[in-house]
């Protein structure tokens, strides 16, 4: 679609997510992924003491892909984010397991919400994670800051939002963005929100 300099363009989330898929669908082959790193069967009790003395307005967390790559180490980060398409009881049962409060997680929502009612299905995820009391999600595409807007809860943009620019910033923080996590190239003097990026 080619639209005339001087006219808006309004597509849904629907019909974004569709082209979305349609697009990564042309790629083809699927990307291969590791098992995730046992982190639990090493000896960090107490991990990166140093990261404490760090300037109080940066924050250090971490992402995980799955539950079972939590242990103790995990009550010393500030945040803690896992995918919003984990089970609840699995993401309930590692919390209380840790002793890790709910207020410290953020919940990622997919880039890509491929295959048929993907995107339904996302939502049913944030519904149910919202009334067991979560409320942060993080967001990689405007497609899933639209979400949480539809879903009344905080949105927090991550690094794949690119946001490098005091522009940007303006831009995602009028469609109710509440935080985000600076790219690496970027012109803002902003801490990263995240300081580890622990993944499959």
């Amino acid at each position: 679609v080619r639209p005339r300099p001087a006219s808006r363009l309004t597509v849904s989330v629907t019909k974004v997510t569709r082209l979305r898929r349609v697009a990564l669908a042309g790629l083809g082959g699927s990307r291969n992924q590791s098992a995730p790193v046992p982190f639990t069967k090493r000896d960090i009790a107490r991990p990166l003491p140093s990261y404490r003395k760090r300037a109080v307005s940066q924050k250090l967390g971490a992402s995980f892909q799955d539950t079972g790559q939590l242990g103790d180490f995990a009550r010393y980060y500030d945040r803690i984010c896992l995918p919003v398409t984990l089970e609840e009881t699995a993401v309930l049962g590692v919390l209380e397991q840790y002793g890790i409060e709910k207020e410290k997680v953020i919940l990622d929502i997919p880039r890509a919400m491929l295959g048929e009612g993907a995107e339904d299905r996302v939502r049913c995820r944030i519904r149910r994670y919202r009334e067991l009391g979560f409320g942060d999600f993080s967001c990689g595409n405007i497609g899933a800051v639209e979400l949480c807007r539809e879903e009344t809860v905080t949105a927090h943009g991550s690094f794949a939002l690119n946001i490098i620019t005091e522009e940007a910033l303006s831009f995602y923080r009028s469609l109710g963005v509440e935080s985000a996590e600076p790219d690496s190239y970027t012109l803002l003097p902003l801490p990263p929100v995240y300081s580890v990026q622990i993944s499959a």
